[in-house]
């Protein structure tokens, strides 16, 4: 893991005051060389004992720091762009506690816990003023448009919490979430970031978070990985198009096949094993025409599946030099193009139940050739399959071009994907996931550390938005249906009623997650009395209180 950040030391550097640092971590080594290269040394990270949350010492206004004590050593931290801050900020976190567990004890809290709990605070409160935060809220309430406003101040709160605190705070609620949740709760993660375009950037920061922390190259991007789920949700938002573009010719193909792609000789009646050779041969015809679409699609790629994958050259290079290429293939075809070949009606590219069982069983055969060609490995388990490996040698080389041209950025990039994101779809996923995460608060402040600035900030949130609903509590007038939509039988709606039924309707399509995500009342204004919008009327008899 390679980074950029200010380093200082009173005790442990040969230098004083701040200087620019280069970092390595290569295992529990973090090697620093000064930008000027006057200084090079290392820090054996084994003996790590604490991350001090105080300010540092003549840290630039407005800057993040943290301090870390090595043995009797103390170095002070501070980036020049808060992603950097946040990055090496959990990585340090994950040092500490395996530190913790190796030496067996539980850390105890010092006399001064007090004094730490107020310098935390006020770091949570540095938390919600970070550049980041602000662009990105920004960006958030204005695509939010017609339900911005509406939306509760400790909703934003939320948000910033997402979008600031990473990657701490997104491994905090990976780490508690539930193996049967995993899945949803990238998902959520991925198009939460997406609709303020920020998903590279959180891909970018837990990819190069599991890269840092990961000890052996076979456990790197395992398939229930943070890093692994985030990369797949969010590569089927951007790449739905390319992969219907180089596979529904493909899907067409094998479906016109039917059974003559079966090749496990048990599955076969006697007429059919006769034919067994033929079978084969067009397994490998299928096979190949897969391998040149994909192979010669590169310039289809969109822009933002290359960058995961340069990223991924040059991460995993510094640490496992070895696994580049089973990285990006891993990414390419596990995470992206295997998926959309064997499930294609999952994605839309083809409609959905239109597949026999005869065509999803040519689809799963193609995709382990490809599979194996990808990684480069020969098939050893499965007998039948066997026959196939000579012509899977035959292209690996192919293969490891393809990887290396993917990784490349082209001169004159092809536009980003263009955001689609509902504002309202939007709103629901922060609410669903907002629901996981308040059932499972306790475990999630647990990780984070109970007195830790995170913990603090994530405690005021679920205090001020308070518990999903579940006794259909009602809306907030500004999102309750007219009274008396249709009075003396007029064939339509009036505007305002138009547009309250609409509110109504955004509101009950939310409330299946959580009804406490808009305010009370609308900027101060008296509850319904949003420009265009008349006040809610009373029914007879009832209490106008």
């Amino acid at each position: 893991m390679d980074g950029r950040l200010n380093m200082r030391s009173s005790d442990g550097l040969p230098w004083s005051g701040w200087a620019v640092c280069n970092l390595n971590l290569n295992g529990d080594i973090l090697t620093y060389k000064t930008d000027n290269g006057s200084h090079v040394g290392t820090i054996d990270l084994s003996k790590f004992k604490t991350i001090i949350t105080k300010p540092a010492k003549d840290v630039p206004e407005g800057k993040n720091s943290f301090t870390i004590q090595v043995s009797d050593a103390k170095y002070a931290f501070y980036a020049e762009e808060d992603t950097q801050y946040y990055v090496w900020f959990g990585i340090f976190q994950t040092i500490k506690k395996k530190a913790k567990a190796a030496s067996g004890s539980s850390a105890k809290k010092s006399s001064g816990s007090s004094s730490k709990s107020k310098v935390r605070r006020s770091s949570s409160k540095k938390l919600k003023k970070t550049t980041v935060n602000s662009v990105v809220l920004e960006v958030a309430k204005q695509r939010l448009a017609e339900y911005g406003k509406d939306v509760s101040r400790s909703t934003y709160r939320f948000l910033a919490l997402l979008y600031a605190a990473q990657p701490t705070f997104i491994n905090a609620i990976f780490a508690i979430t539930q193996q049967a949740d995993a899945d949803k709760v990238a998902g959520y993660l991925a198009r939460i970031f997406y609709f303020v375009d920020r998903a590279h950037y959180l891909i970018r920061n837990v990819t190069n978070f599991e890269v840092a922390v990961t000890q052996e190259q076979n456990t790197l991007f395992r398939s229930n990985s943070l890093a692994s789920k985030i990369m797949t949700a969010y590569s089927r938002i951007v790449a739905k198009d390319y992969l219907n573009y180089i596979l529904k010719p493909i899907i067409d193909r094998v479906i016109s096949l039917g059974r003559k792609l079966e090749v496990q000789p048990d599955k076969l009646n006697d007429i059919e094993r006769q034919y067994l050779p033929e079978h084969m041969e067009h397994v490998k015809v299928v096979c190949q025409e897969t391998l040149d679409r994909i192979k010669n699609s590169v310039d289809h790629i969109p822009i933002e599946c290359r960058e995961i994958c340069k990223n991924l050259k040059e991460e995993v290079s510094r640490r496992f030099p070895g696994a580049v290429e089973i990285s990006i293939a891993g990414y390419l075809f596990l995470r992206l193009i295997n998926p959309a070949l064997v499930v294609p009606d999952s994605i839309g590219i083809v409609p959905a139940n239109s597949l026999t069982a005869d065509n999803r069983r040519g689809l799963l055969v193609v995709s382990k050739i490809l599979l194996n060609v990808a990684n480069s490995v020969e098939f050893r388990k499965e007998e039948y399959m066997q026959s196939f490996n000579e012509w899977t040698r035959s292209r690996f080389d192919v293969m490891k071009s393809f990887y290396r041209e993917c990784a490349e950025i082209p001169a004159n990039p092809p536009p980003r994907h263009d955001l689609k994101v509902e504002p309202l779809t939007f709103l629901e996923e922060v609410a669903r996931l907002y629901k996981i995460l308040y059932f499972n608060s306790e475990k999630l402040i647990n990780q984070l550390g109970a007195d830790s600035a995170l913990a603090k900030e994530f405690k005021a949130c679920i205090d001020g938005i308070g518990a999903p609903d579940t006794t259909n509590t009602p809306p907030p007038a500004q999102f309750a249906p007219p009274q008396n939509p249709n009075p003396s039988g007029r064939a339509s709606l009036s505007a305002v009623d138009a547009e309250r039924s609409k509110r109504a309707s955004v509101f009950s399509r939310l409330a299946v997650a959580i009804t406490h995500f808009f305010r009370a009342d609308n900027e101060g204004q008296p509850v319904g009395q949003q420009p265009g919008l008349a006040p809610p009327s009373v029914p007879a008899g009832s209490n106008s209180e």
